[in-house]
């Protein structure tokens, strides 16, 4: 059977108006969907930001006020539809800027995985502070794609309900393509409190004090150390050599991620139950995602999980002295003095040490390459530097088998 369509002029032209029109906002919400989804409250309004779990949101000028009441894990819900859809394959970081000046010390992210079940992604954020303090939170992960529209901000005091009425105030909510970051290349943890841009994923990080960080990994989870302030030129350096001592009695794996990518990695085989400090050479340009600027992370695993393979056994601590990023290949140097810290850093008063050999000689520099103190005689293996005015400074120490090293302080009165 033939069937015969007449349509007129007027019916074809209508029809290649629509066309015109569909084309033309598929055009249109393309950059909308690919620009940096931002809510700046600048407007008098909520912005169509609701809250729930017993919060409430109110308006200021350029900021909203989030207050809540005592037993809840309050929460903020995003806006959805439209230009409120975050691409996730796009926008891999949520940047967050609050004045915390409440005892909440996380921030969970919810979403929907491709499944349709929920992921809870976990941070961490200051708690008692009065200014506001940007936050780049990373989601990079397998569940982390496409179009994403129901995504809820859930605050709690490290999974805790809330133990008070409170309110934070929030200047703005972004979903960006990366977090901004600074190059840095050598991590030795000497200033007390300074993770130098490292956060954790799966475990819980404890200092650095006394020149070490140290980390503890969640069981049967995907632990690792993850840099998220500073970046390593890739093209510049080709190795990664790392300190630490493994007090794990199972997780004999150290695996190097890039970017997020967890397919081109690089694994490393490390002793379990260390007495002493070990350091590993990795060659990192074998992976290919070796390129460019490079966001590092650090798993630590264990190969022989039988339940849950390359996850934590969560059966010690990693103590991490130093990471360094090279192109040299790793050798024992007989002339660099090993097992050796100084603490507290910063320092007011007296600087004390700990160190497996005798110590003989310690001097002071300033940045310009004065030498300022020259010490033979300890007391208890410290020494006073409260002569020194506010600064930073360089230590260097010798022993008597004429091993040095130098460190790096801060005096702060």
């Amino acid at each position: 059977m033939i069937v015969s369509i007449n349509l007129s002029l007027t019916q074809i032209f209508k029809i290649q108006i629509m066309k015109k029109i569909t084309l033309l906002i598929a055009l249109i919400s393309l950059p909308l969907l690919s620009a940096a989804q931002t809510w700046d409250f600048n407007d008098g309004t909520v912005q169509g930001w609701t809250a729930g779990a017993g919060g409430t949101i109110t308006p200021n000028t350029t900021t909203v006020t989030f207050s809540w009441i005592t037993g809840k894990k309050p929460k903020l819900i995003k806006p959805t539809g439209g230009t409120n859809v975050v691409d996730a394959d796009t926008k891999k970081f949520l940047a967050i800027t609050l004045k915390n000046n409440t005892e909440m010390s996380e921030l969970k992210l919810k979403h929907l995985k491709p499944d349709g079940s929920n992921r809870f992604v976990k941070f961490d954020i200051t708690p008692n502070l009065n200014n506001f303090k940007t936050y780049y939170f990373d989601l990079t992960n397998t569940n982390w794609t496409g179009a994403q529209d129901l995504i809820e901000l859930i605050f709690s005091n490290a999974g805790v309900a809330s133990t008070s009425d409170a309110g934070l105030e929030v200047d703005t909510i972004e979903f960006v393509a990366s977090a901004p970051t600074t190059e840095q290349h050598i991590y030795e943890f000497n200033t007390d409190g300074d993770t130098e841009g490292w956060v954790k994923a799966n475990g819980t990080i404890s200092g650095p004090a006394i020149g070490n960080l140290t980390f503890t990994p969640t069981a049967n989870k995907f632990a690792k150390i993850k840099q998220q302030s500073h970046h390593v030129d890739a093209n510049t350096f080709s190795r990664m050599h790392i300190r630490l001592k493994n007090l794990s009695t199972n997780d004999d794996q150290i695996r190097v991620i890039m970017n997020g990518d967890a397919v081109n990695v690089v694994d490393q085989i490390i002793t379990t139950s260390d007495a002493n400090f070990k350091t590993y050479d990795l060659d990192l340009s074998t992976s290919s995602a070796w390129i460019g600027n490079v966001l590092v992370q650090i798993g630590f695993r264990d190969q022989d999980n039988a339940n849950n393979p390359g996850q934590s056994s969560g059966t010690g601590d990693f103590i991490i002295d130093r990471i360094e990023f090279s192109n040299a290949v790793l050798s024992v140097n007989r002339n660099e003095l090993t097992d050796f810290t100084l603490y507290p850093n910063p320092v007011n008063g007296r600087l004390h040490f700990n160190s497996l050999t005798e110590i003989s000689k310690v001097e002071v520099y300033n940045l310009a390459g004065q030498r300022l103190m020259q010490l033979k005689n300890f007391v208890n293996n410290s020494f006073d530097v409260s002569i020194l005015s506010n600064g930073v400074y360089l230590v260097n120490v010798e022993d008597v088998e004429n091993r040095s090293i130098t460190k790096k302080i801060i005096i702060a009165k």
